[in-house]
């Protein structure tokens, strides 16, 4: 009798037994015995807390294996490497807006201080590939060093040379000498690729580079225009300076993931610049037309505005059209496509041109704004898949240079692309600018349908 008691005992509902972890994970002998008794279905117990912290514990770590952003900065070095170099090139969104306040504040001369932007952005693009160049010939910190002290020297100079008034040949020669930056954005992929070559995770690498690259143009001509304002028209490009001292400093102390040299003992055509390669000459000259969609939306989204009546209300099409880009680069870089990168370009770059066709329509700034958020969503895809092929394409030896010229016709195609809508603009008004976008668009699309066949070779190679 005192056994089968105590069996009966047992089968009775015990209000301390019943827990979260009952409730939620399968034992619904407690949940039967809640219905019988008419207690409450679920209440908390002092160990429920535990249990459920532990549950929640799992979840967030199940989550984060699952999340392969969070799986790329599991390398030793990766997330340091990653964010020095984030610092460091914020310069890079930063100097030409810099240099345009500063002397159209100082002196009154839009058109002297769009010159000297320009000598500065022409001469950042011819000598970023060949620093590069250097680099992955004699490592990155033994060049990076030197040439960031010639840009952020340059910097200085002419501040000094702007509040002091000096000539405009001074000007020139100053602007010149910030072309020196290093591309550190080629140095920081350089480094992805030489931890995940070959692997999937470098996808979310350059897609992660990808994003960190637009909310940098994102943020970095607004700090301008609040430190040129708010402080001294100098302020802005002494602020971008300092962000190049301190992150350059801190990449090149980031020794441990720093490329090795790679020694190539052939000569002759393979010591060549990277740009002679037919497949990644191709790449080059595609993100050259497709440079010249993102200078052609940001001046026809100005020109439309003004002559909406709202000059202010162009910052919200521009805007949307980095966000739009922004979630794109987020949600392909989490994507894992098995069709091979070259046919992935070739459809980021038709969805590129298509989208641009629905600009001749627009006539208002809210349609401009929901127009360009969609065309923003070829941008991050495309320049993604780029830097992979590049990577694919370019020797080992040469990968930073080869990233570096892929950056550098994506910058001069976009200054090409506003001085092209510029002159559009001017004689058939802001709705013309944006049929230069159509057509950069299309003439990017049949560069690579027409030259395919290299790029196929090359990455199969």
């Amino acid at each position: 009798m005192t056994a089968q008691n105590a069996r009966q005992s047992k089968k009775r509902f015990n209000p301390a037994d019943f827990t979260i972890e009952a409730c939620f994970f399968g034992k619904n002998r407690y949940l039967a015995g809640a219905r019988s008794m008419m207690r409450p279905a679920c209440f908390f117990m002092p160990r429920d807390c535990l249990i459920l912290t532990k549950y929640i514990k799992k979840l967030l770590m199940s989550l984060a294996m699952a999340n392969p952003y969070i799986e790329i900065f599991r390398a030793p070095g990766s997330f340091a490497f990653s964010i020095c170099g984030l610092i460091a090139r914020c310069s890079l969104s930063m100097n030409t807006l810099s240099i345009v306040t500063m002397i159209s504040m100082e002196r009154g001369h839009y058109a002297l201080a769009s010159a000297v932007a320009t000598i500065y952005a022409v001469c950042g693009a011819i000598l970023a590939p060949q620093i590069s160049r250097l680099a992955d010939r004699f490592g990155q910190t033994r060049i990076a060093v030197p040439a960031t002290a010639l840009a952020v020297g340059a910097m200085l100079a002419l501040i000094l040379a702007v509040r002091l008034g000096a000539p405009a040949w001074c000007l020139f020669l100053c602007a010149a000498g910030i072309g020196f930056m290093p591309a550190f954005g080629a140095f920081v992929r350089t480094r992805w690729s030489r931890l995940f070559h070959g692997s999937l995770k470098l996808h979310t690498a350059f897609a992660y580079e990808s994003t960190l690259d637009e909310t940098i143009f994102m943020a970095g001509p607004i700090l301008v225009v609040y430190l040129a304002t708010g402080f001294f028209p100098e302020a802005g490009l002494l602020g971008s300076a300092v962000l190049l001292a301190v992150g350059a400093g801190l990449f090149c102390l980031q020794k441990k993931t720093e490329p090795k040299i790679i020694y190539n003992k052939n000569r002759g055509r393979k010591s060549r610049p990277v740009i002679f390669m037919l497949p990644v000459a191709v790449i080059i000259a595609t993100l050259l037309a497709m440079g010249a969609i993102f200078g052609t939306a940001e001046v026809a989204s100005v020109a439309f505005a003004k002559e909406q009546g709202n000059p202010a209300g162009s910052m919200w099409p521009l805007s949307a059209y980095a966000f739009g880009s922004f979630i794109t680069g987020i949600i392909y870089g989490a994507m894992r496509l098995k069709m091979r990168l070259s046919h992935q370009f070739i459809a980021a770059m038709a969805i590129a041109a298509i989208t641009t066709l629905p600009l001749l329509w627009v006539s208002s700034i809210g349609g401009l704004t929901l127009m360009l958020f969609i065309a923003g969503a070829a941008c991050s895809p495309s320049i993604i898949i780029a830097m992979q092929l590049i990577e694919r394409l370019a020797p080992a030896e040469k990968m930073t240079e080869g990233i570096s010229w892929a950056m550098t016709g994506m910058g001069v195609g976009f200054a090409i692309g506003m001085a092209l809508a510029g002159q559009a603009i001017d004689r058939f008004g802001a709705q013309a600018g944006f049929y230069t976008a159509i057509a950069a668009g299309f003439s990017a699309l049949a560069l690579i349908i027409l030259c395919r066949r290299p790029v196929e070779r090359g990455e199969t190679a």
